[in-house]
């Protein structure tokens, strides 16, 4: 869940015009490593039982917010599209907080 946190800071900070196109491609893929290292371990976890459901969906949340952040650096420019993607995000972390109540 701070991972959706910080990809929100991530977004308000370009979305006020800061960053270079270097810095935004390279920070959008060290928060995709994030992700999938954080999803790796979700997949060598054993579950408990009757988590099953809260490990899918949070493996679900993380491919979403790994798809948002392949696209963040080809939107740098769109503050439409970026207030969407922080809003998508938002919703992923609220799913994401749910799921982790249900553990």
């Amino acid at each position: 869940m701070s991972l959706t946190a910080e990809i929100e800071l991530f977004i308000d900070y370009i979305r006020q015009g800061r960053g270079t196109c270097h810095y935004i491609e390279g920070e959008a893929s060290y928060l995709q490593d994030a992700i999938r290292d954080s999803r790796k371990q979700l997949q060598k976890a054993l579950p408990q039982p009757g988590t099953e459901n809260s490990i899918q969906t949070f493996m679900t949340q993380l491919d979403l917010l790994d798809h948002e952040l392949s696209r963040i650096p080809f939107e740098m420019g769109d503050t439409a599209a970026l207030a969407a993607a922080k809003e998508r995000i938002l919703k992923s972390r609220e799913t994401l907080e749910k799921a982790n109540s249900a553990l």
